[in-house]
């Protein structure tokens, strides 16, 4: 069995020449958040792990879709496998996907797809060749993957019924057999912690409620020494992949767009720079974020991956709520989280966070969840699982 896996890509681990790329071509090949090559890992490993028969999995970018024939598939591949992320949006158009698709005539399987709006109550159209694309998947008698209650409705309001909520592939990656999550230390005795922040251009009035949340939680970062790992801002994962806050002008720009956010003074002695050297950082490695993350008591924050990979690694993790694909992959996954505006209304407190992370519903019903997946996902490669035609 020959797989192409297009979506999101793996962890660039197995990039020989990865110390020889430039910072934007990994952040490029990333989609533009880190925390996206966790997706990719999972779903190639879950691949790996239950289809024994596959004797290749290759991964195509959009780049490399849109110069290539779908017909071009035929023969060298049996399998289309998407690792999707938040993909559903008005404001993207997936016509160039369909079409290589709908073109390749192959089996098209669509694992974690999500709807990104600000509110559960939102409602919009889809471009019809997203539509037509996501119906493509849905011929199979397995379903579409999708993230939670929100992209499944709103699949169904546009004719799509044949779906399967199962959150993120990522949340299986250990496999039933991993540990119980214990819950952190309550109090003022964490020693080492990890921060997620969001500074994406959404413009959410989520956004607005988020940024002084951020900016008291930089201060507490900054206070006690916790680590900051960054995943889609450019101007903080320049800073965090280069390791450094020295001031030349390429870092100075950066250092200063991050200044400006934060509400802190750019003074190259200061207490940002000297933060920024020490506790920034951004991984495009499996291998070198996990490594960050030993000895960690906790994480929390507003990525949703960034949170996932502490959890990977044993780490209890809290998620702050502020879209459709935060709430509706906590809920699907009975992970711990606190709404953002909560948070605004009171300010950022360590204590209450800490507060919020009790495990015992993911933990009750973690192995039964595995197992769901493994079945959905095992049912794709069955015996006439998928008919494929082309979609009107």
């Amino acid at each position: 069995m020959k797989i192409l896996m297009i979506g999101c890509r793996w962890f660039l681990d197995d990039v020989a020449d990865r110390h020889d790329m430039a910072f934007a071509e990994q952040l490029q090949i990333a989609g533009g958040n880190s925390g996206n090559l966790l997706i990719g890992e999972a779903v190639r490993a879950h691949l790996r792990r239950l289809l024994p028969g596959v004797k290749r999995i290759d991964y195509f970018s959009f780049s490399d879709i849109r110069l290539t024939d779908g017909k071009s598939l035929r023969g060298h591949y049996d399998y289309i496998v998407m690792a999707a992320s938040n993909m559903l949006h008005p404001g993207v158009n997936f016509g160039f996907l369909t079409r290589f698709v709908e073109a390749s005539d192959l089996p098209l399987i669509i694992l974690g797809l999500g709807a990104q709006a600000e509110s559960d109550e939102a409602d919009f159209r889809l471009p019809a060749a997203t539509i037509r694309l996501v119906a493509y998947a849905a011929q199979s008698r397995a379903g579409v993957g999708v993230r939670g209650r929100f992209t499944a409705d709103l699949l169904a309001r546009q004719g799509i019924s044949n779906t399967r909520v199962i959150g993120c592939p990522s949340a299986y990656l250990r496999g039933a057999a991993a540990p119980q999550i214990a819950p952190p230390p309550q109090g003022d005795v964490i020693g080492r912690a990890v921060f997620s922040y969001k500074r994406d251009r959404n413009r959410y009035a989520s956004d607005a409620l988020l940024k002084p949340v951020q900016r008291q939680m930089l201060q507490v970062a900054i206070k006690r020494g916790f680590d900051y790992i960054a995943q889609a801002n450019f101007a903080e994962c320049w800073l965090g992949f280069h390791g450094t806050a020295s001031l030349s002008s390429a870092a100075q720009d950066k250092f200063s767009n991050m200044g400006r956010y934060f509400g802190m003074p750019c003074d190259p002695g200061g207490a940002l720079a000297g933060y920024v050297a020490d506790h920034l950082r951004c991984h495009f490695t499996w291998r070198g974020w996990q490594a960050q993350l030993q000895g960690v008591a906790f994480a929390c924050g507003s990525r949703f991956h960034g949170n996932m990979m502490a959890l990977l690694a044993g780490v209890p993790a809290v998620w702050f709520l502020h879209d459709t694909r935060t709430r509706e992959l906590c809920a699907a996954l009975d992970l711990p989280g606190i709404e953002v505006r909560a948070l605004a209304d009171d300010g950022f407190s360590l204590e209450r966070v800490l507060a919020q992370a009790d495990y015992s519903r993911f933990n009750a019903r973690y192995a039964e969840k595995c197992a769901a997946f493994d079945s959905f996902l095992s049912a794709q490669f069955q015996p006439g699982a998928s008919h494929v035609a082309a979609v009107s």
